[in-house]
């Protein structure tokens, strides 16, 4: 029985004078548990022939059947659903998601099929274990090898039972020896699968491949198994029933096994934030004593028109205005600093276009893409709020605390202690109202930046998934 049937398939790029016909009307049924190699030059259109199967690229005209489904007639949230349970993808660059262990990489099409995350990790467990992987199932891909990381694709194209491998020159990026070695791995899995492999060799082709499909300009110009391409059988059409709605604790199970923002470059945006931040706090906090104690300079620099002015309108004595400037200095630093980290975080979720697209290829809904996305800003936002608040708390009890530390110096450790406890009850007060004599953060105006900010966050990364479309999961997923 053909797993899948394609009848009188075309396929074109561009639009009037400048339409380009890629697929001229092919037409092949290919069965059950074989490994079939096409071949072509580049341009014969091997590439868009294992992207229309693979349900990623959308066709002019004509059918294709899996196992029965005619993908031209099934809706856009069952098609993911198809290609999640049906088709397993092997790239040349092997598209691993670099920020998890490849345990999780290949747990990921199980947790979108709804598994629990302890079944998926189990099931991934099995399969890297088939590939021979199963003592390395806590490394990241970045510590394997590129013979290591093309079997975890493997064994991530396999975990959900998938029938279908869909290999795009599997071997381009790899030595002869460890070429060899993949090829033996995916020609054993043809006992229960079916493997489609696009390869320019020829040679790798007639050693390991049940049937070879040559093409050129868009057509079948060889076909190795004649009866299967003269006789089509007529498709028995099925239909697939589509799976309950994505609960919040589906979505933060996938969330838990894809991409994350964990990476250098945003710590070290974050860390340089937070330590510039403290460094401003606390040369405000030196400016505040040397006025105190030296603010006959400061009194004479704000004794202008324009300054008496200013002080008249907000009420305030030329004291005050020192702690203003520097609540300023403060506010404004601080806004610089999250909307200069807005820009590196859009730059970042940009670099994640390649594991969303790696995610949609295993059957991952533009619905469920947009959540996880919001889900893992939400996770970045709560870093982001967790280092500032614990380092500014500690910091502002320094600060405030300041004039306790004489008590050091005169050996009254208990006085010192009371007036530390002071401090930080001061600060909790301060949360309400301004306490006099000390200098602060409001920390509900920053709260509520953070807020706004984690807000704009969450819709640059909604924006960011709404682009990746079907054309653009396929561009970036395809080889350089």
């Amino acid at each position: 029985m053909s797993i899948i049937s394609i009848r009188n398939l075309v396929k074109s790029y561009g639009r009037g004078q400048e339409k380009q016909v890629i697929l001229k009307g092919i037409s092949l049924d290919i069965e059950n548990n074989t490994f079939v190699s096409i071949l072509g030059r580049s341009g014969s259109g091997k590439t868009t022939l294992l992207n229309t199967i693979s349900t990623l690229d959308k066709f002019d005209s004509g059918q294709i059947f899996i196992d029965g489904f005619d993908v031209h007639k099934i809706p856009e949230k069952t098609l993911n659903l198809l290609r999640n349970r049906y088709i397993g993808f092997v790239f040349q660059d092997f598209n691993l998601i670099e920020d998890i262990s490849i345990l999780d990489n290949v747990a990921l099409p199980l947790t979108i099929n709804g598994y629990s995350l302890k079944e998926a990790r189990k099931l991934a467990a099995f399969a890297l274990k088939e590939v021979e992987l199963h003592q390395f199932i806590k490394l990241k891909p970045n510590e394997l090898s590129g013979g290591q990381k093309q079997r975890v694709a493997i064994a991530r194209s396999i975990v959900n039972g998938q029938k279908i491998i869909l290999c795009d020159e599997p071997t381009g990026a790899l030595d002869d020896y460890t070429s060899l070695s993949i090829l033996e791995l995916l020609k054993k899995l043809t006992k229960d699968r079916t493997i489609i492999m696009v390869t320019h060799d020829e040679e790798y082709a007639k050693k390991y491949s049940d049937r070879i499909i040559v093409l050129s300009d868009g057509d079948v110009i060889y076909d190795s198994d004649e009866s299967v391409q003269a006789d089509f059988e007529e498709v028995k059409q099925n239909k697939l029933k589509l799976t309950k709605k994505f609960s919040l604790l589906h979505l933060i199970r996938v969330a838990q096994v894809s991409f994350g923002f964990n990476d250098k470059q945003l710590k070290k945006a974050l860390n340089t934030i937070v330590n510039s931040a403290i460094i401003f706090l606390l040369s405000a906090t030196i400016i505040y004593y040397v006025n105190k104690y030296i603010g006959m300079y400061f009194v004479n620099f704000t004794n202008s028109t324009v300054m008496n002015a200013f002080t008249e309108s907000r009420n305030i004595s030329s004291e005050s205005l020192s702690v203003y400037m520097i609540y300023g200095v403060i506010y404004t630093y601080l806004l610089f600093s999250f909307l200069s980290f807005l820009f590196i975080f859009n730059m970042l979720i940009h670099e994640k276009r390649k594991d969303i697209a790696v995610m949609k290829a295993f059957g991952a809904s533009h619905s469920m893409i947009s959540k996880i996305m919001i889900i893992k800003t939400f996770e970045a936002g709560l870093s982001i709020i967790k280092n500032l608040a614990l380092r500014l708390f500690v910091l502002l009890v320094i600060i405030n605390g300041i004039d306790t530390l004489t008590y050091v110096f005169k050996a009254d450790y208990g006085l010192f202690l009371k007036n530390i406890w002071e401090v930080i009850v001061n600060i909790f007060i301060s949360l309400f109202k301004e306490v006099p004599g000390t200098i602060g953060v409001n920390i509900w105006y920053l709260l509520i930046t953070y807020i706004l900010i984690v807000f704009i966050l969450v819709l640059e990364s909604i924006i960011s998934s709404i682009f990746m479309n079907r054309k653009n999961t396929i561009r970036v997923l395809a080889r350089e």
